[in-house]
């Protein structure tokens, strides 16, 4: 389903000589939509072997295109900012964020993501953008990894807001 987020951005006010006139500030704003991806599988405690057979999810397969947010069964989510376990999340790759989610006063910010595999965040992928949106929620703009492998969803327990 589709939604949106709101982010209005203000411009510091220009001044002229006299300091109790201001000239002018200018408003920027926008509503950018984005989709709900509420996909359990991507949880991050998700082994990709279950049942004894392999199940391996691959987002690379993925069109992705706009903003998502994410869910796990119905709740707020977001991707988790530190290493996941090699074949978890569903996949054999477990994407994470390397680095914090922005602030509500940040706007767009780019954001590497990486994948272990013998170690915390052994390898980088393409960076994605993140923006923090009025309500307490995040919207992740994903990109085609580099390899077969997901963007984990962490547990909705340990949100940050």
């Amino acid at each position: 389903s589709l939604g949106s987020c709101y982010v209005s951005t203000i411009s510091r006010p220009i001044s002229t000589a006299s300091p109790n006139i201001i000239t002018g500030f200018s408003i920027t704003s926008n509503y950018d939509p984005y989709t709900s991806l509420d996909e359990p599988w991507r949880a991050t405690d998700n082994s990709y072997y279950n049942d004894n057979y392999y199940s391996g999810m691959c987002d690379y397969n993925v069109e992705w295109n706009g903003w998502y947010r994410l869910f796990y069964n119905g709740q707020n989510a977001q991707m988790p900012e530190s290493c996941v376990n090699y074949g978890m999340c569903g996949t054999y790759y477990s994407l994470s964020l390397n680095g914090p989610h922005p602030q509500l006063e940040d706007g767009v910010v780019i954001r590497h993501v990486c994948f272990s595999v013998s170690g915390c965040c052994t390898y980088t992928s393409h960076p994605i953008r993140v923006k923090a949106c009025p309500g307490n929620f995040y919207v992740y703009e994903f990109v085609k990894p580099i390899v077969c492998s997901a963007y984990c969803v962490g547990d909705p327990k340990h949100l940050l807001f």
